[in-house]
Parts: C-alpha cells; sequence; structure tokens
C-alpha cells in the first residue's frame, strides 16, 4: 500500500484561554517542512482555497495547518470582539503548537489580510525562514475607510458590513486597532526573510496595485507572481495548484530541510493495522499511525518526555472511554431513547498484591437526557458489554510478539 497525504483535526488554546480549531495536512513522506496558513479575513480554515492549498502543499512534501480564528468556524470566542491584533497573537499560538509537535513553521503563508497577519508575525518566530502573501493589502486604510463608513460618526455598540460577499459586525475597539495597524508595506520592507507576493490582475476586492506595492516595498530575496484569471479567492482549481506549485518551488531555496527527512517515511499501513514509530532525537516520543489517522503519544515532563501527547495509559483508558460512549450512543439510538450525550471519565491504578502490571480501572458513566430507572439500569449493562471491555476483561489477553532486526540505512 502506497503511503499517502492525510489531514489530522487538532485544537490548541490561545492567550485567552479559547479553544481554537485546525486541520493538519500531512505528507506521506516525513515533511519537507512545515508552513502555517492565514486565512483571509473572516473566512475559516474550511474555505476552499485553504483546503486545496493544504492538499497541494501536502502532495509537494510540506505539512501545512490551517485554522479557524477565536469566533469563526470550530473555534470558541467572539470575533466581534477580537482584533486584527488579536488574530496575529492566536497566528503566535498556532505556530507554538506546531513547535510543541516538532514541525516548527519555517515557511508562513497569508491570504488577504491574513497575509497582513502573516508579514506581522513573522518577526516573532525564529523558526520562520520565508513568507509568502496571497492577494494581500499593502495597507489598511481601505478597509478602515470601509468600516467608519458603515459606522457612521459613532460607533458605541456594533456595526455592521458586507465585504467580499461576508457580513460581520465590529466594535469600536477592532475599528481602532485596524486603524492603529503599521501599513504592511513598511512591516514588508523590515522584514529580512525572503518574500514572495502573489496578487490577480484582475482582484476587485484588493486591488492588483497593492501586491506591486508590497512587492516593490520588499528587499531581496523576493518575488512576485501575477496570477492571471484568478479572482480574490482563488475559486479554481487550477489557479490554486499554480499557486501551490510556484510556492513550493520558490521555498525550497531557502527553506531548512528537516533532519533526517529524505530517510524518515511514513509507514504502509494495513486497513486494520496500529503502526507505533519512535521520534528519532526525542526521548520518548511515538507518532502513531493508522490508515487514515496520526497521533503523538508521550510520557509528561515530569518523567523526562516531551509531553507531545498522552502517555501510554491514558490512550488506552481512552480506547475504553471511546467505546463505552459510542456503545451506549449507538444502543440508544437503535432503541429510540433520549440520550443526548455520554461523558465517560476513567482512572487507573495498580492493583497491589496481585503481581506486576495488575491493573485496576474506575469508569464513571454520565448520560444525558430524559432517561427513565429501567433505561438508565439497562445502559449500564449495555455499558459491560462494550467490545474494549470485553477484551480487556478477557483473561488473560492474549498478545503474541516477534522481533525482526531492520538494518538502517547507514549499515547499523
Amino acid at each position: 500500500m502506497t503511503p499517502r497525504a492525510r489531514r489530522r483535526s487538532i485544537q490548541f488554546a490561545n492567550a485567552r484561554g479559547e479553544r481554537l480549531a485546525g486541520v493538519l495536512h500531512l505528507p506521506a513522506d516525513a515533511p519537507r517542512a512545515a508552513v502555517l496558513y492565514a486565512a483571509c479575513f473572516t473566512c475559516g480554515k474550511d474555505i476552499p482555497v485553504a483546503v486545496r492549498l493544504g492538499n497541494a502543499l501536502a502532495e509537494a512534501g510540506f505539512a501545512m495547518l490551517r485554522f479557524d480564528l477565536a469566533g469563526l468556524g470550530e473555534s470558541e470566542g467572539d470575533f466581534t470582539a477580537g482584533s486584527f491584533s488579536a488574530q496575529v497573537d492566536d497566528l503566535l499560538h498556532a505556530a507554538d503548537w506546531m513547535t510543541q509537535q516538532a514541525l516548527p513553521p519555517q515557511l508562513l503563508i497569508g491570504h488577504s489580510i491574513g497575509g497582513g497577519a502573516v508579514l506581522t508575525a513573522a518577526p516573532r518566530l525564529p523558526t520562520v525562514r520565508a513568507v509568502a502573501t496571497l492577494a494581500a493589502p499593502a495597507d489598511l486604510e481601505h478597509l478602515v475607510g470601509l468600516l467608519r463608513a458603515a459606522a457612521g460618526d459613532s460607533l458605541d455598540g456594533r456595526a455592521t458590513l458586507e465585504l467580499g460577499g461576508r457580513r460581520f459586525e465590529f466594535s469600536r475597539g477592532f475599528l481602532e486597532d485596524l486603524a492603529a495597524q503599521t501599513p504592511f508595506t513598511e512591516t514588508a520592507a523590515q522584514l529580512q526573510r525572503p518574500l514572495l507576493v502573489l496578487h490577480a490582475p484582475d482582484d476587485d476586492t484588493v486591488p492588483y496595485a497593492h501586491g506591486l506595492a508590497l512587492f516593490e516595498a520588499a528587499a531581496e530575496p523576493r518575488g512576485f507572481v501575477s496570477l492571471d484569471g484568478a479572482d480574490h479567492l482563488l475559486r479554481r482549481q487550477a489557479d490554486v495548484d499554480y499557486a501551490a506549485a510556484l510556492i513550493a518551488g520558490w521555498a525550497g531555496r531557502h527553506l531548512t530541510p528537516r533532519a533526517g527527512s529524505k530517510a524518515q517515511r511514513l509507514p504502509t499501513v494495513g486497513d486494520s493495522e496500529v503502526v507505533v514509530r519512535s521520534r528519532p532525537g526525542q526521548r520518548f516520543a511515538q507518532d502513531i499511525h493508522t490508515r487514515d489517522h496520526h497521533w503523538v503519544a508521550d510520557e509528561p515532563l515530569a518523567l523526562e518526555g516531551d509531553n507531545l501527547g498522552p502517555a501510554p495509559y491514558p490512550l488506552l483508558l481512552s480506547a475504553l472511554g471511546a467505546c463505552t460512549a459510542m456503545t451506549l450512543q449507538g444502543y440508544a439510538a437503535r432503541k429510540g431513547w433520549p440520550l443526548s450525550a455520554v461523558t465517560v471519565r476513567l482512572e487507573h491504578r495498580q492493583v497491589a498484591g496481585q503481581g506486576a502490571g495488575s491493573l485496576a480501572i474506575e469508569r464513571n458513566i454520565e448520560v444525558e437526557g430524559t432517561l427513565d430507572p429501567a433505561q438508565r439500569a439497562r445502559l449500564l449493562e449495555i455499558a459491560n458489554r462494550c467490545p474494549v471491555h470485553r477484551s480487556l476483561s478477557s483473561t488473560p489477553i492474549a498478545i503474541r510478539t516477534e522481533l525482526k532486526a531492520i538494518a538502517s540505512e547507514n549499515g547499523g
């Protein structure tokens, strides 16, 4: 089975404690480098250009994270109560999450006002070696003017503006924060990193002159690409593929390959397999792969790990908890019972006096919905019949182990 690019849903917290949702695109091989993407104004992570760009860059060997800003899409928070500065801060926290996953961003890509955000954030991210913008404005004067016109003479609460076919609310603080931003031409001039500017001549949201102004302001090395025939949102797949190919080729001249990236392929995984691989250079971290998903296991800092993911026993408990909740929800649905939600809390402890590795698991199940006592009692019985519960309760569990020695490429 040929390894293929994949996507992984993730969450991380920003400085305000809000949970932000994202999608990490992963290539079939170990990534050449990691990319952090900032979407256009009021756009979420799932806008077609973001999804297509992530897919195309993964096929080219890059990992790319796209995420919803606070108050958009699947992320917590109130977008209206935010600001451009808060959006830049969310970008910095996304970069921090990537670094914790051993994927420090080397390339930033920003679309529309997201281009201004990546230009602003780049000097604060030492791992970033190059920046690319798509349809980015040279400054925010035009947007600020539109907001002021929509707000009228005074803005005590919130006003509404339609921009690029999208309606959104904004506050006085949002407007004042935009007006206080340094023009992006000045930011580009002080970037001290290679900059690639991509802009469409027919862009009717951010005029072509903005892209030219960013390019003129930037120092070498710099590049400019005219996206002939494209619109502001790059709605055509061909335009996204073209932009992705150009960005990947250009970035390859400026990014540092990850150590061992050529030798570390993602494993081939069968339909029913789970494959676990140690992560080079880290004490305990393991990459876990199924055919369609990838996650990380590690030990906490207190046990000399890097805390990049849950430890083995929490992973074991999570399997039991997930199976329990799925089993109860499926049973209640078949019966037509009003079960609205299931919460499973689990803890494990070693059992003294019963031999090494003897384990006791405490499982508490909370069910929500207008269930009568008989239904709740039946659900407790069903919980004990979930497949993982029955497997763990088997005595003994048969585990057959083989050891194979694989020679490394350097002969070790």
